[in-house]
């Protein structure tokens, strides 16, 4: 384990494995951490160089910040990005992680060759209130353990399994309150600058998304839409070979894409 700072001053926590471009980039959720993408490290980093972040107030990295955003977080991966002085990468997001990696693609330009989101970009065309997050924050205010166990839970298909589903539950539900509520917020409130940063960004953007959340308006962002059924929100974990597998064949069409990009460049 490894660690850098983030521009406003955290400590921020990663990992990384193997060698070989491009960098895999491997973004967590909400009140989640670096670990739940263990599976996938395991098997890309024979091939590939594996990144996996603990965003500030996430897992292992520093708490300190003033104000929550996903602008800042998309600072915390480029500030990884950078440490590892990083040319080639390819920006995995799971849920929160999805917008959070376009906010880093903004940041990091012609580093980034696509972005993968994990059960995220659907529904783009949803933006809630002022008023309504509020309402949605309400009852995490008034007692945070007791909402966010089953709101976690309802992330999982009924036949889940409690081997996979019960830690997640109990670390998200175990998040300081005072940071999750802040960070839930910034997410509802994002939409539209989520939106504006897909249409602004060139490079191909594909979400491996559960057949839970079906996706739409997908095609007004240039979004590739791939589809896991049996899965509940964290597809990567539920079933990590078939999600393992997808994403291999995603890095092969972009690494594909990038060459003959280059060579038209020459």
């Amino acid at each position: 384990m490894a660690t850098t700072t983030s521009p406003d001053g955290i400590t921020l926590h990663y990992e990384t494995h193997g060698s070989g471009a491009p960098a895999l980039v491997f973004v967590h959720g909400w009140c989640c951490n670096r670990h739940h993408w263990d599976q996938q490290l395991a098997v890309f980093s024979p091939q590939y160089q594996t990144v996996a972040i603990d965003l500030a107030g996430h897992g292992e990295s520093g708490r300190d910040r003033e104000t929550w955003t996903i602008s800042a977080f998309g600072a915390d991966v480029a500030a990884v990005v950078e440490a590892l002085a990083l040319e080639q990468i390819v920006l995995i997001g799971h849920s929160m992680g999805g917008p959070v990696i376009v906010e880093a693609a903004r940041l990091l330009g012609d580093k980034v060759l696509g972005l993968v989101g994990v059960d995220y970009f659907h529904h783009l065309a949803a933006d809630p209130t002022p008023d309504e997050i509020d309402q949605r924050l309400a009852p995490f205010r008034q007692d945070f353990v007791g909402t966010a166990g089953p709101f976690v839970r309802d992330m999982f298909n009924d036949d889940a399994d409690p081997a996979i589903m019960e830690p997640i539950v109990a670390a998200m539900s175990a998040a300081p309150p005072e940071i999750a509520i802040e960070v839930l917020g910034a997410i509802m409130g994002n939409a539209q600058k989520m939106r504006d940063g897909l249409q602004a960004l060139d490079i191909p953007k594909l979400t491996i998304n559960s057949n839970r959340s079906p996706s739409d308006d997908d095609d007004a962002h240039g979004l590739k839409v791939l589809t896991m059924s049996n899965v509940g929100h964290f597809c990567m974990l539920d079933d990590p070979d078939t999600f393992n597998l997808m994403l291999r064949e995603i890095l092969k069409e972009l690494v594909y894409t990038n060459y003959h990009r280059n060579r038209k460049r020459r």
